[in-house]
């Protein structure tokens, strides 16, 4: 096969994969934005974390947490399941979902920052993620802070 054969056969291939690429990835779903409140929304870091942890979760654009999302695909931090089943209360749209408090700890943990392999002292706010499907298909993303205290340590 000649160069200049080769070159237009490549070139032809190259074409379709861009063209069939553009069009993947604009027939992509849409990801619904939620939010989470997060029960209790402060913490301090020594001690025990609550058990459960409960991520109030809710959707934007006119869905509806409680009827919509499929619970089985939520997962906070890209790792942690939810411990029970989520619930809601007094008819809202909002979903109420429990957490293992040493599951949330070990998320705020990973965003909390060090100074030589030991947790700063302070104040910080972390946002954490829980993301999974609704029962259509269409992914979602919540996000909410949590606000967290690193006390001092004692003297010695």
């Amino acid at each position: 096969m000649n160069f200049k054969k080769l070159t237009a056969i490549s070139a032809a291939a190259f074409a379709i994969l861009v063209i069939a690429a553009f069009f993947l990835t604009s027939q992509a779903a849409p990801t619904v934005k939620g939010q989470i409140t997060w029960v209790p929304n402060t913490y301090t870091w020594d001690n025990p974390p609550p058990n459960p942890w409960i991520a109030r979760i809710g959707l934007n654009l006119g869905h509806k947490a409680v009827t919509e999302i499929n619970q089985t695909t939520l997962l906070l931090a890209g790792l942690y399941t939810p411990i029970g089943p989520g619930v809601n209360y007094g008819n809202g749209t909002k979903l109420f979902v429990p957490f293992s408090g040493n599951d949330v700890k070990a998320a705020i943990g990973d965003q909390l920052p060090l100074h030589m392999g030991i947790l700063t002292p302070g104040t910080y706010w972390v946002v954490l993620t829980i993301t999974g499907n609704l029962y259509s298909g269409l992914p979602f993303t919540a996000t909410g802070p949590i606000q967290v205290t690193i006390d001092l340590p004692p003297p010695p």
